[in-house]
């Protein structure tokens, strides 16, 4: 009898403990559970298979297989033979193993461009495109925070979806973005072609000459160009300025033998030997600069202020009876 409930005891407790265990092991193991679309978000945001390569021709997406199931980066899904765009179906039709964004937005496989329609999940077919070859060039205009892009295929330049009929694909050249001016928050390109220079969005610049063409300075520095007679600012010729000893000084002031020039702008009297910069105050609202005789505010003479008294320790002395 003793022998039968000293078992009956023993198998109990053996039950409990089993019972304990086995709860402990499911509550864990719910505590980690994670949906499939958890699973997906974790591998495109951590894994290193997908990677964005970046180059000079745009940006190519690669993905991941989920069963059935292929995402893509900026929302794009294709699922049992179907687009989406942020869940939203859309009516594109595109190999998924040769998918590719360009740019701000426009998407391809090897034989087909789609260009978005703006504010929408809509897209619409590039006719006429070549498009094993069409691929992203750069910025070619900015204002603010609207831009638009230069593309390119083994026949055409773009500028977005619009093809530039006078400019030729073969022999095209994109020099960068530069900007037009600290107060416009605007930003230009140039490029040039066999036949014509390039500036903004595909403008003619009719007096420069191709051939000696090139642009000064770093990209996104202010945007002076030259040829063989002529120094540039933007649209503009920099009236008076000499391409063979143009120069900066620095971001924002160049010069040349004869003169001191900001945004495509001479400063009048300026002594250039003795010209110097003084610097940036109350963020970029002013920018200082110097003489033996003057003291100047970008392209503006100040009026009573020695140049002595303006330095970059005493920036607020540059003001002179003006500053607050």
């Amino acid at each position: 009898m003793n022998n039968k409930l000293s078992v009956t005891i023993i198998v109990s407790t053996t039950l409990i403990v089993a019972l304990v265990v086995l709860w402990y092991v499911m509550d864990v193991k719910s505590s980690y559970t994670v949906s499939d679309s958890q699973i997906t978000e974790e591998l495109f945001e951590d894994s290193e298979i997908n990677t964005e390569e970046q180059t000079t021709k745009g940006i190519k997406e690669s993905t991941q297989d989920i069963g059935d199931r292929m995402e893509f980066k900026r929302g794009f899904v294709y699922e049992d033979g179907q687009w989406y765009v942020d869940e939203e179906l859309v009516a594109i039709d595109l190999n998924p193993h040769e998918f590719e964004i360009l740019g701000y937005g426009i998407i391809k496989d090897s034989s087909k461009v789609y260009f978005p329609v703006e504010y929408s999940n809509e897209y619409t077919l590039l006719e006429g495109v070549d498009a094993s070859t069409f691929e992203f060039i750069g910025e070619c205009e900015c204002v603010e925070t609207s831009c638009a892009s230069y593309y390119k295929d083994s026949l055409n330049i773009y500028v977005e979806d619009l093809k530039l009929a006078h400019a030729e694909s073969s022999s095209f050249e994109y020099f960068g973005e530069y900007i037009l001016g600290l107060g416009l928050a605007r930003t230009a390109a140039y490029a040039r072609d066999n036949n014509d220079v390039f500036v903004g969005c595909g403008r003619i610049l009719q007096t420069a000459d191709p051939a000696s063409f090139t642009v000064i300075g770093n990209d996104h520095d202010d945007a002076y160009a030259k040829d063989i007679k002529k120094v540039y600012f933007g649209d503009e010729i920099v009236i008076d300025a000499d391409p063979k000893t143009f120069e900066t000084i620095d971001s924002l002031f160049w010069r040349d033998e004869d003169g001191v020039y900001v945004e495509g702008q001479k400063l009048v009297g300026v002594d250039v030997e003795t010209f110097e910069t003084v610097g940036p105050y109350k963020g970029w609202a002013y920018y200082f600069s110097k003489d033996k005789n003057s003291v100047y505010n970008y392209s503006n003479l100040i009026e009573g202020v020695s140049p002595e008294l303006c330095t970059s320790e005493t920036l607020e002395m540059c003001l002179g009876d003006t500053s607050n």
